[in-house]
């Protein structure tokens, strides 16, 4: 078994994939907060073949770097015990945990719950989901979209298949704006902040 991938990759640009999923879902968050500061962590060569192993080795390393706020691009259909007690160790240490609900894992075309997620079923990961914008202003369920009590928000994006994954990351954004000005959020209040928003 390779070892797990880990690499900073302080442009937000994976080398091997430069307009990569990373790469866009860093450039939504900025576009929402500039003033924010962001670094990502490589956890996959080619976006392909995520672990849970290297996923807690990446919330290890964003925690003791002093992060605020961790966003996960991807879900998984599995989890580990090491993963588990570092989502937890985040949490005891008041990151924020952002993560988007996704398509079905098994078939992007057969939405499943949340629940069989991970790490956004994992305890104190805040799920964005979506909903569709039509051109007319209206808002309608996404029916591609993952479901379960676990999505907080659905954010309604235009086009007839939103990206929950640019959904979560423009939350990540406006919760990275509200932590520059008045530095940690605690988890219910950054809950209840995400609810009151506008789209």
């Amino acid at each position: 078994i390779p070892e797990p991938v880990l690499a900073w990759i302080d442009t937000g640009i994976d080398p091997a994939n430069p307009q990569g999923h990373a790469t866009r879902t860093s450039n939504e968050a900025k576009a929402v907060c500039g003033s924010c500061q962001f670094r990502s962590l490589q956890v996959s060569k080619d976006g392909a073949g995520i672990t849970p192993d290297s996923v807690a080795l990446a919330v290890k390393a964003a925690r003791e770097a002093g992060a605020h706020l961790i966003y996960f691009g991807f879900g998984m259909l599995t989890t580990s015990l090491d993963l588990a007690r570092e989502v937890a160790l985040a949490r005891k240490a008041g990151v924020l945990l952002v993560a988007p609900a996704g398509v079905g894992l098994r078939n992007p075309f057969r939405p499943q719950p949340v629940s069989e997620l991970f790490p956004q079923s994992l305890g104190g990961v805040i799920v964005i989901g979506t909903a569709i914008r039509d051109s007319e202003g209206g808002v309608r369920v996404d029916p591609g979209a993952n479901f379960g009590p676990e999505v907080l928000i659905s954010v309604p994006l235009p086009g007839p298949a939103p990206e929950s994954s640019l959904a979560a990351a423009q939350i990540a954004g406006r919760l990275g704006h509200h932590l520059a000005t008045v530095g940690r959020l605690q988890e219910g209040i950054a809950r209840e902040l995400i609810q009151s928003l506008k789209f």
